[in-house]
């Protein structure tokens, strides 16, 4: 339980839980052996050169460019 209950925009659940995640990865507070043998395209995958390939972003990336505590905070309000 809470000591204080603070509502955020209906609706804006999932920003406010890729917010918490992106805090969480930022400050290294994650179980790091288990993203390391239990997840994929956490980090970012590089360009394959000569075969075309586009590198892709990986999920530390996506948190930190589009979930930073400001765009969850304007959004959730």
């Amino acid at each position: 339980m809470a000591d204080e209950w603070i509502p955020i925009r209906p609706g804006s659940e999932a920003v406010f839980a890729l917010g918490i995640a992106s805090v969480l990865v930022s400050e290294e507070l994650y179980d790091k052996e288990f993203i390391a043998y239990r997840t994929e395209q956490f980090e970012d995958v590089p360009p394959v050169e000569n075969h075309g390939q586009p590198g892709k972003r990986g999920l530390r990336s996506l948190l930190r460019q589009d979930y930073s505590l400001e765009r969850v905070t304007i959004e959730t309000g």
